[in-house]
């Protein structure tokens, strides 16, 4: 049976994203931590959750590229889609402005809405504004939003891939 497209990427993404993360990322926060006080994690707990969480972003957001990208297999340039897709992301996800500033009609939109599961809810764990049971909802709905962009991506996916057109021999 052939390889899923979508989890090959998936785990590839993985696999690059770790190898940066130990190679860049931790020494960098090893010398920020060094010059800035860095605020400890409310609990044991929910440095646990957070890490699981911070996962289950990556997850979520690997399914919103892959989706992206099998929508631009129909596009002549997929610059503006890029950039779109990167600004809604960091507006959208409370990395750009934490979601509680934004209107409460707003926040309602974005609570229905995968966004919200990228960045600010395992902020919101790491800091402890979220406990217990809300901690098991809120990493239950970031699986469950892998799996809905999982699907989305796989529709795509079969509707693009009608659009290729092979050249040569």
């Amino acid at each position: 049976k052939p390889v899923n497209l979508q989890l090959m990427y998936v785990a590839q993404s993985l696999g690059e994203s770790l190898f940066r993360l130990g190679l860049l990322t931790a020494p960098t926060a090893v010398l920020l931590m060094l010059v800035y006080p860095l605020r400890r994690p409310a609990s044991v707990l929910h440095f646990v959750a957070f890490f699981a969480s911070g996962l289950s972003s990556f997850f979520i957001v690997a399914g919103i590229n892959f989706a992206v990208g099998t929508f631009a297999i129909r596009l002549k340039s997929i610059l503006g889609l890029l950039r779109a897709k990167y600004f809604l992301l960091e507006l959208f996800s409370g990395l750009l402005l934490p979601i509680s500033f934004f209107p409460h009609p707003v926040q309602k939109l974005l609570a229905a809405l995968p966004f919200q599961y990228i960045s600010y809810i395992p902020v919101l764990i790491y800091l402890g504004k979220i406990n217990g049971a809300q901690i098991i909802v809120a990493l239950g709905l970031q699986l469950f939003w892998f799996g809905a962009l999982l699907a989305i991506g796989d529709m795509m996916w079969r509707w693009s891939s009608r659009k290729i057109t092979i050249q040569g021999g």
